[in-house]
């Protein structure tokens, strides 16, 4: 520090220049300088008329579909930006690959699923960070609950207006395109159909409970626990079903129970058949009715009125049908939980049967036996396909005439022309079923809403672009004489644009004689098709159907399908694909994908394996095993960066497209000054312990998944460390956006082994940038343990209180995911507290024998309310201590004496302890001294500030007990002698980022010592001032001459 000062005051005595001379500063960039150019632009504007569409558009993959980025898509304008869809990673994905976030004016999201908007939060904070004024998202009706839920954490978003537009919606149009959403809507035989296999495998059973029975609270909460996919033979854990739990659900005769049940399960069979024939009658009424509307000349014999009575009472008896269907499969499945219950009540002594059940995955005839729902559906869909091919089914009204809704009556307006624009799909349209009826009335945003959390709706998007006028051929205009360079050639040139023809010297001139021909806009569509349930929904789209072959003036260039692979060998979809006809692109995103998208994590990781092949593992990535679809049409699977080009001609484009050649980012590091020798020696250092580590405890080991602070970056992505405690157990620390991603690249296909292996997850603080990876690591972890044919158990979920509330709101409306995780407050777990709740206790208990742990200890932190760094003890008897955020904390420092590792936050270098205090964060010294006050072994430095993107400064207090974590270096207890001797070679792997460091902290330092000198002399002044005028011919003042 002290020659750091030095060389400042020397380059200021010399006058601070490095070089020949001082370089004047270039102005900073505007962030939002295409806002002013937009406003300026839109300013001179001479209305729609006056539009002219954008010169290049295209579309490019950001995430192509892997398990471990998910699907999004960046569209480009010069005017304009737009994201379809934000899952985890995006954000870090567009800061790696430079596609700007500042310049989004439309994110889309196609459902609302955390795959989709896992990334959202963080990609509207960092939006307001960047002073983006505005920013409209559109797509599935629960959005506007989700960004009112990211408020617990985030706080009020002020500085940004969010602009939400549900699907309901008009049309959206701006400078680039016109925008169409197409909800589409799961048909409810397949849910009919999922609901009866797998009894509540869609919903809680907590929440089916609730709705149909009115039990106690404890029973409440014990239903929630067995999961429906997990195998029968876990519903005989003592946990599952305590004693209050059986006599709250069965009297005193068991068989009377059983038998009552029976009775009310054959009914509702009954009652489902029934339901669904009146269904099939009343949709079929609702088309004749439809039918007899669009021709006027039946008008006389049949009063309108009355038509339109019939009909809507034909439409209200539909709805109801098919609201008794869902009814009645709900109630099905809740008897079914319930008779579960009883029949495990005895299960010690069950019959054989009973017992052959227990190792089947539970389905609903394996209890209910062979029913006759099968016919019934297949008869419903006959009848459904039988009257969508009728020839009045698509016909459309005559002379565009609207539709009347039960709230309007009959007028002469009613045959009025309903005005929308081209292609664009009517709000009536959008909703209208395949075979012309309307869905249920909780399904339309008229009347009742549509629920708030309806995991069965997809929104699909239909994108227009604006025509763009030809291109003025200035030598041909030179060629013919005209007055080209001129004032009088405007006037030609916007004739000509318009496709007009102009007179010149008596000659007519065509327009095509001095214009390229105007480009009317490409059509692209976004559709997701999340599984076979959706099939039909989106096949017989009467709206999406209008853009296959034939059927528009602008044929579809693009259809970007986010569909897994069994959807895409669904005949039927195979069949909708290929009818968008030869001159219609497909691109695939799914989990097929084998594309790179962190490319530069891979790049740095191959670098850092030259030092130390087993701290710094290569990476890795899940690779899907299904079978990819074949199709009769070109079809492309996508790739990072793959672009397809709208405008100005249409073609794909692969120069952006991101490889890992690893035999280059070697050889670039050996390159390096200094690199190969620093390594060389650093190996013969550890030669002796090289060939010894054979030996060395295997466990625990640390996995640090994100070592950055604040935002996920290229490098570094924020917090998550892994302790794996053993072969089968692991211990997440923080769960950052994109964990599971980062567990992907570590483990590859491993990873659900890994995620089967996590029982708890400790959250020290609710930050953005330590918790929402948590949701995606809840969901792909229940995924895992389906996969892998295991017994599911919900997560332990160490954390302050508040994270409930952000997870009870996304639960309530967007996602279900509370059955997945079980919460012990972290204040619980501090010294001296007094649990006072059963279950918490029971949890608690839990935790300790799942990890074999001796103790788990928290305490409050100095970062926000209700921050908490951990402590956990093994009973083998090592320890380790996680602080999270924190400046220096004495209550750390105690929990942790004698801990064999400690693990601290660092997000600053010294010398700029002051920013740290603000930020109440802790420098790379003060980590150090908690550490060395506590006693411990060795010390781990982690969450860096995201300006250290490779590697942070060293500190003078650096010793053989510190080291740095890098995202994926894993460590053992036997490193701890080796990492300190990896930091020469580190050094010089990063020589040219150390010496911009520093440069950076010469430049602050003489700023400040600068700063220090006016100060001084401005209090000098004023000392001077306050004295009076010293004598000039006596001596000058003593304590003005000791100042300077």
């Amino acid at each position: 520090m002290r020659q750091g000062w030095l060389r400042a005051a020397a380059r200021a005595m010399s006058g601070g220049g490095a070089g020949p001379g001082p370089r004047r500063p270039r102005p900073p960039k505007d962030p939002l300088r295409h806002l002013r150019a937009r406003e300026k632009r839109l300013g001179g504007a001479a209305g729609a008329s006056g539009r002219n569409g954008p010169r290049t558009v295209f579309v490019q993959v950001a995430g192509a579909g892997a398990r471990e980025a998910g699907a999004a898509l960046y569209v480009f304008s010069e005017f304009n930006r737009y994201l379809f869809n934000c899952g985890e990673g995006v954000q870090r994905l567009m800061q790696e690959h430079k596609l700007k976030v500042a310049r989004l004016d439309n994110i889309f999201l196609t459902r609302m699923n955390w795959a989709n908007v896992g990334g959202l939060s963080g990609m509207v904070l960092t939006l307001k960070e960047t002073g983006v004024p505005k920013c409209v998202l559109s797509g599935p009706p629960q959005l506007e609950k989700y960004l009112e839920a990211i408020k617990v954490f985030s706080g009020p978003l002020k500085g940004i207006e969010l602009a939400v537009r549900p699907h309901s919606d008009p049309e959206y149009e701006d400078e680039t395109m016109t925008v169409y959403q197409v909800p589409l809507v799961d048909c409810f035989d397949d849910v009919i159909r999922e609901e009866w296999a797998n009894p509540g495998g869609g919903t809680s059973l907590l929440s089916i409970a609730k709705r149909l029975y009115s039990l106690p609270e404890e029973t409440m909460e014990d239903l929630k626990v067995p999961l429906i996919e997990a195998p029968v033979v876990a519903l005989h854990l003592a946990a599952v079903l305590p004693k209050y739990g059986e006599n709250a659900v069965k009297d005193a005769n068991g068989r009377k129970s059983e038998a009552t049940l029976k009775k009310s399960r054959e009914a509702m069979s009954l009652a489902i058949c029934s339901a669904a024939a009146l269904s099939n009658f009343t949709r079929a009424t609702t088309i004749w009715a439809d039918n007899l509307l669009q021709h006027p000349e039946v008008s006389p014999l049949v009063p309108r009125r009355m038509l339109l009575k019939m009909k809507h009472a034909a439409q209200l008896a539909a709805d109801m049908s098919q609201d008794n269907i869902q009814f009645c499969t709900r109630t099905q499945a809740a008897n079914i939980i319930i008779c579960r219950n009883i029949c495990f009540k005895h299960w010690k002594v069950d019959t054989l049967s009973k017992s052959n059940l227990a190792t089947e995955k539970f389905a609903g005839r394996l209890l209910l036996g062979e029913s006759n729902l099968d016919k019934v559906l297949v008869e419903t869909r006959e009848k459904k396909k039988a009257i969508q091919s009728s020839s009045y089914c698509r016909k459309k009204p005559i002379n565009n005439q609207r539709e009347l809704t039960c709230s309007e009556s009959a007028s002469p307006a009613d045959d009025q022309m309903h005005n929308s624009g081209p292609g664009s799909p009517s709000r009536e349209q959008q909703y209208r079923g395949d075979d012309g009826s309307k869905p249920s009335p909780d399904k339309m945003d008229g009347g009742r809403q549509m629920g708030q959390r309806d995991p069965s709706l997809v929104v699909a998007f239909i994108c227009k672009l604006h025509p763009k006028k030809g291109n003025f051929l200035v030598l041909k205009a030179r060629d013919l004489g005209l007055p080209v360079g001129t004032a009088a050639i405007a006037p030609i040139i916007a004739a000509v644009k318009d496709g007009k023809s102009v007179i010149f010297e008596g000659k007519e001139i065509l327009a095509e004689e001095l214009c390229t021909p105007p480009d009317p806009g490409a059509v692209f569509i976004v559709v997701e098709c999340p599984h076979e349930g959706f099939v039909d929904a989106v096949c017989e789209n009467a709206t999406l159907r209008g853009y296959q072959e034939g059927k528009q003036e602008n044929p579809v260039a693009l259809v970007v399908h986010i569909t897994p692979e069994p959807v895409l060998q669904d005949s039927r979809y195979k069949q909708w694909l290929e009818s968008f006809g030869a001159d219609t692109q497909h691109l695939i995103l799914n989990e097929n994908s084998q594309s790179v998208h962190n490319l530069r994590s891979h790049k740095i990781q191959t670098q850092l394996n030259l030092i130390h092949p087993e701290i710094f593992p290569l990476l890795s990535s899940y690779q899907s095993k299904k079978e990819e679809a074949t199709f009769s049409v070109p079809v492309v699977r996508g790739e990072c960066l793959l672009k397809y080009q709208l405008r100005p001609r249409l073609e794909w484009q692969r120069e952006a497209v991101t490889t890992y050649n690893s035999a280059e980012f070697i050889a670039e590091a050996l390159e390096l000054p200094d690199f190969q020798e620093t390594v060389q020696k650093c190996r013969e250092s550890l030669q002796g312990k090289l060939t010894s580590s054979g030996n060395m405890d295997q466990y625990p080991e640390v996995v640090f998944l994100g070592t950055g602070s604040a935002v996920p970056m290229k490098i570094r992505n924020v917090s998550s460390t892994l302790i794996n405690v053993s072969a089968t157990q692991s211990l997440i620390l923080d769960c950052g956006e994109g964990t599971f991603g980062q567990l992907c690249r570590h483990y590859g296909d491993d990873v659900d082994q890994i995620l089967c292996n996590i029982a708890a997850v400790f959250v020290s603080h609710i930050h953005a940038d330590h918790h929402t990876g948590l949701l995606n690591i809840l969901l792909q972890r229940h995924r895992a343990f389906v996969s892998q044919g295991r017994p599911y158990s919900p997560l332990l979920l160490v954390a302050p209180t508040q994270l409930m509330t952000w997870l009870h709101q996304y639960n309530d409306h967007c996602q279900e995911i509370l059955g997945h995780v079980n919460m012990i407050p972290a204040r619980f777990l501090m010294e001296g507290c007094d649990v006072f709740k059963p279950k918490a206790k029971i949890l608690i208990h839990s935790l300790m024998e799942k990890y074999d742990f001796a103790k788990f200890q928290t305490c409050e932190v100095r970062h926000c309310k209700n921050a908490f760094a951990c402590s956990v003890v093994h009973k083998s008897g090592w320890k380790i201590v996680y602080s999270g955020d924190t400046m220096p904390c004495e209550a750390l420092v105690e929990m942790g004496k004698n801990a064999s590792l400690l693990i601290h936050e660092a997000t600053l270098e010294d010398g700029l302890e002051e920013e740290a205090v603000e930020k109440t964060h802790s420098t790379t010294s003060q980590a150090i001294e908690v550490g060395m006050k506590m006693n411990a072994e060795f010390i781990m430095l982690n969450h860096f500030s995201q300006r250290y993107a490779k590697i942070p400064l060293f500190s003078e207090d650096f010793s053989e007990k510190v080291g740095i974590a890098f995202d994926h270096m894993q460590v053992r207890f036997g490193d701890f002698a080796t990492i300190p001797k990896l930091i020469l070679p580190l050094k010089a792997l990063f020589a040219d980022e150390i010496e911009e460091m520093e440069e950076r902290r010469e430049k602050r330092e003489l700023r400040l010592l600068k700063e220090a000198i006016k100060a001084s002399e401005a209090r000098t002044a004023k000392t001077k001032l306050e004295q009076g005028a010293p004598d000039l011919h006596g001596a000058p003042n003593k304590k003005l001459k000791t100042v300077n």
